[in-house]
């Protein structure tokens, strides 16, 4: 899909942002007609085209805009790295809830307006998988993400559209995580409808503060993709005769809004290093950005192992070359 867009308006790596919100509910794309479900292979292509077109009419129907950001809190999110003790006294790391871990509570909101004040658009970005359903669910859905993109759109008005991007959420799920399905008995608000709708409700509370919003200034953007030390999958260490992983890293500004596109399932603490060290007063960090080259852990958690660093192929020094590199790209912008 990224080649396809690149190719079809001659924009170069760094001017495209193609991010997944991560909902379990939706077709798994793909193009591969002997591996791939025939209905994905149709949606994926689909997709492509549906994709294709939105940017053309983008591209063809651009005007000037006021830009403003404001920041909110969500306690939606939680940490899933669950520390559990057998019978025998032998401690891991399992998927579940742990209320006292890391997480990024920040809800990110971005305000777009016409030069007469006319809204257009809100986009927001939050920490968290969009994994309120779980795999015996069959509803297509996007999931907390997606229905809290919903329901901006609706409290906001027509015409009006809420792109959400996630965080670094790749050890952050939803409070409650993978259900059956959506719960129906009377009196129940199904869990991704409550969740989303308390995200949701808190991106219309900042949008609505905005009152500062100004001509959105200068926009640079930049595109590397870095070869990153390796591990084997299913292990914790690293090994020096594995080929690098390369990861693409995408950064852009908008006037003082800076943007960081990393092409994995990226955890929480490397998101809140880069924020933490940008030099722009608002920093969005967006994973399953431009790639998907699996989860990207910080190194002490390889000593505690667990389901994201098993699954990893990355070695532990990994995580600080990305932080690194990200914010000298947000320097040199």
């Amino acid at each position: 899909m990224r080649k396809a867009i690149l190719d079809e308006f001659k924009l170069e790596p760094s001017e495209l942002f193609l991010t997944a919100i991560h909902t379990h509910s939706a077709p798994s794309p793909t193009i591969n007609k002997e591996k791939g479900h025939p209905n994905n292979v149709e949606y994926t292509e689909n997709l492509k085209g549906k994709l294709t077109e939105a940017i053309r009419s983008a591209l063809n129907n651009m005007g000037p805009v006021t830009v403003g950001c404001g920041v909110g809190y969500c306690p939606i999110g939680a940490n899933r790295r669950e520390l559990n003790i057998s019978p025998s006294g032998q401690s891991s790391i399992r998927l579940g809830r742990n209320p006292y871990g890391p997480t990024d509570k920040e809800v990110l909101v971005t305000k777009l307006a016409k030069p007469d004040g006319d809204a257009v658009a809100a986009l927001f970005g939050y920490a968290t998988h969009a994994t309120c359903l779980g795999p015996k669910n069959y509803a297509i859905s996007g999931d907390v993400l997606g229905l809290a993109e919903q329901f901006v759109e609706k409290i906001l008005g027509e015409g009006k559209i809420a792109p959400a991007f996630a965080g670094a959420s790749g050890n952050i799920d939803p409070w409650f995580r993978v259900l059956p399905a959506f719960n129906n008995e009377p009196g129940w608000i199904p869990e991704p409808v409550l969740l989303g709708t308390m995200l949701g409700e808190e991106v219309v509370h900042v949008y609505r503060a905005i009152e500062t919003v100004r001509g959105g200034g200068e926009i640079n953007t930049a595109f590397t993709i870095l070869k990153l030390p390796s591990k084997p999958s299913d292990e914790t260490a690293a090994k020096k005769d594995l080929p690098p992983t390369p990861l693409a890293i995408t950064a852009g500004r908008v006037g003082d809004i800076a943007f960081v596109g990393i092409g994995c399932e990226v955890l929480t603490e490397i998101g809140l290093a880069i924020k933490s060290a940008s030099p722009y007063k608002n920093t969005f960090v967006i994973a399953h950005c431009n790639g998907a080259a699996g989860y990207l852990a910080p190194g002490h958690l390889h000593i505690e192992d667990g389901y994201e660093i098993r699954s990893s192929p990355f070695a532990p020094a990994a995580a600080d070359m990305v932080v690194k590199q990200a914010v000298a790209m947000l320097h040199k912008l």
